[in-house]
């Protein structure tokens, strides 16, 4: 049976969890985790972004925990990018780069375009179920996700088709090339595709990662969804970054 061994999808009250950093991390540490990554939304996620001016502090406070906990767990500070245009822009203010250990990256109902033209297809022309989209839009929200994929150092992309048609070969494929990881989430609302998608994404030979989305401290590590998914579909442990027994790999690629 598949276990694993870091939780790199993770929220706090910096965002919209209910439990502090410092809470997490006891939880984490408490499940037998040997790693945490603290990845609260992208600024201009306009619920639940974190607030710039909090980054620093945050980056302090993770600095911290590491010194209390050390030799017991790993804490990373991440953040869960939104994806802001066509383009493939992300949120990621470009002067607090260097306070990240790992960047994640997904599509949000609530994050807000970079363009009011865009507002359209993210938002007031999006049917918000996977039966209802066309393959046009299908088409151009792909397209969207590869110039991101192309263009943007992160690390792992998060809940992929979540309010967001995917052509999920083309993007794993782009996943495998570029070194980014799909998120296999334990959430089942934000598990979008099925079993037989992920064979088909597992023969590209892209990498695979098992996280909670925790939002509470009782959920982190919580993935026994996404293990018994990845089982039916037939993903093993060689193909999870995250597994226990392999070493994690070195994020924020170059």
């Amino acid at each position: 049976m598949i276990e694993i061994q870091a939780d790199l999808h993770t929220h706090s009250d910096l965002s919209d969890g209910r439990g502090t950093l410092e809470e997490n991390v006891e939880a984490a540490y408490l499940k037998g985790l040997s790693c945490i990554a603290c990845t609260d939304h992208g600024p201009r996620h306009m619920k639940a972004g974190i607030s710039k001016r909090k980054l620093q502090q945050t980056r302090q406070r993770i600095d911290k925990l590491n010194q209390k906990y050390q030799g017991k767990i790993t804490v990373l500070m991440g953040l869960e990018a939104n994806l802001i245009s066509l383009e493939g822009e992300l949120d990621v203010p470009e002067q607090y780069l260097d306070y990240f250990d790992v960047l994640l990256m997904g599509f949000h109902l609530s994050a807000r375009p970079t363009k009011l033209s865009e507002c359209w297809m993210f938002q007031i022309a999006n049917p918000r179920a996977e039966h209802k989209y066309k393959q046009e839009y299908r088409r151009k929200a792909t397209e969207a996700y590869l110039r991101a994929i192309e263009r943007n150092r992160f690390d792992i992309l998060v809940h992929p088709g979540l309010h967001w048609p995917l052509e999920y070969q083309k993007i794993a494929q782009a996943c495998q090339a570029y070194g980014v990881a799909m998120e296999i989430s334990a959430r089942p609302k934000h598990l979008i595709f099925n079993e037989k998608q992920t064979r088909q994404m597992a023969q590209t030979g892209v990498q695979f990662v098992m996280d909670s989305d925790a939002h509470k401290p009782e959920e982190i590590g919580c993935v026994q969804p996404a293990i018994e998914f990845a089982e039916r579909a037939g993903i093993d442990s060689a193909q999870i970054i995250n597994a226990k027994g392999k070493t994690l790999p070195t994020f924020r690629r170059g």
